[in-house]
């Protein structure tokens, strides 16, 4: 079956400002949520999910992006009936389905954290337990370039200089740093990702505690990298503060699941409902 796009609705004005609607992300990514489609015939009582179309076709209603489907209907209905509100769960919609999807791209961010920093934790294990000979290379190395007039004391060779320097406790020390804040960034990941509110709160703390170092290394020397990163993470900040209420901000989090309650459910559904008009569902 081939889906078709519904006429667009009278009446609308399609001259308002650009926004971006996170139903149409949910269904671009997992596709439209469409109820009823092995049912009969749709009853008078169901104009909220579905409506009839052009012979042999029957429009359906995503019940997360609103969209109007053209889908042809069913020769061996499974059903009889459409099934009642309390036996169809509504997709998220509204400031519910955007939490999810920003929760979620932090998450991701979070997951790049948790490589990088167990890489360097491997790294620096490796480093550790191959000193010496690493160490005896580096001075050979640092021998024949002094023989061909290289500056001492500056750049890469310096700083892997210093880090040479290093004891093996300082080094372990470091490596389990690394791998302490990895495990750290996981459990941010993983609360994010599935949504849960104290995964926020770590979040926040586990971010701020590196801004006032960020600001230090960039009134230093700024660098894309410092700068990007200090950027995001300010963004992250100041979205749970706001965003996400954290702290109590307007109305904390019970303000939130009264926002999620009045966009997802079937009585956002039913506000959302475009009057009936002969022959379309818009």
């Amino acid at each position: 079956m081939t889906p078709v796009r519904s006429p667009a609705a009278p009446g609308v004005d399609h001259h308002h400002r650009w926004t971006l609607h996170w139903e149409l992300l949910g269904c671009a990514l997992s596709g439209h949520a469409l109820v009823g489609t092995d049912v009969a015939a749709d009853a008078e009582a169901d104009t909220h999910m579905a409506r009839p179309g052009p012979e042999g076709y029957r429009w359906h209603r995503c019940m997360r992006c609103d969209a109007w489907v053209c889908v042809e209907a069913p020769a061996q209905p499974a059903h009889h009936e459409f099934p009642r509100p309390t036996d169809t769960e509504i997709p998220l919609r509204g400031r519910a389905l955007r939490d999810r999807y920003v929760l979620r791209l932090i998450a991701i961010e979070r997951i790049l954290h948790v490589a990088v920093f167990t890489i360097v934790g491997v790294v620096i294990v490796w480093v550790a337990a191959n000193r010496n000979t690493l160490d005896s290379d580096f001075q050979t190395v640092v021998s024949d370039l002094r023989g061909n007039g290289s500056v001492e004391g500056t750049g890469l060779l310096a700083e892997i200089g210093k880090f040479m320097t290093f004891s093996y406790t300082s080094l372990y020390v470091l490596a389990a740093v690394a791998f302490a804040y990895a495990l750290l960034e996981a459990v941010e990941a993983i609360g994010l990702w599935l949504g849960k509110r104290w995964a926020e709160y770590v979040t926040f703390f586990a971010t701020i505690m590196f801004i006032p170092f960020e600001i230090y290394d960039l009134a230093r020397r700024i660098t894309v990298l410092t700068l990007v990163t200090f950027v995001i993470n300010v963004v992250i900040v100041v979205y749970l503060l706001w965003a996400k209420r954290l702290f109590g901000i307007r109305g904390g989090h019970a303000a939130i699941l009264a926002q999620h309650a009045h966009d997802s459910g079937w009585d956002a559904v039913r506000r959302a409902t475009p009057p009936t008009t002969a022959g379309t569902p818009g």
